[in-house]
């Protein structure tokens, strides 16, 4: 689960418990979607030195490209 769905409050929680979870099933046997996008969004706040990822894709990439509408939840006026 994504961390607020997890109901974790950030990707430095969620990765912080993710790396203590057990495998699920032995590799090759069967498969499952990844957690390797919120892995690597923790990846991208600590090296950019970003507070959170939706700051960093908000003044890295929206801003630039002048996405004023584009977020990762929808506030009231938007909803």
């Amino acid at each position: 689960l994504p961390p607020e769905r997890a109901g974790l409050a950030d990707l430095q929680t969620f990765c912080d418990k993710l790396v203590q979870c057990p495998l699920l099933f032995q590799p090759g046997e069967q498969w499952q979607y990844s957690y390797g996008l919120e892995v690597m969004g923790r990846i991208i706040e600590l090296v950019s030195g970003a507070k959170d990822l939706d700051a960093f894709v908000q003044e890295s990439i929206c801003k630039r490209l002048g996405m004023r509408d584009t977020t990762f939840h929808l506030s009231t006026e938007q909803g």
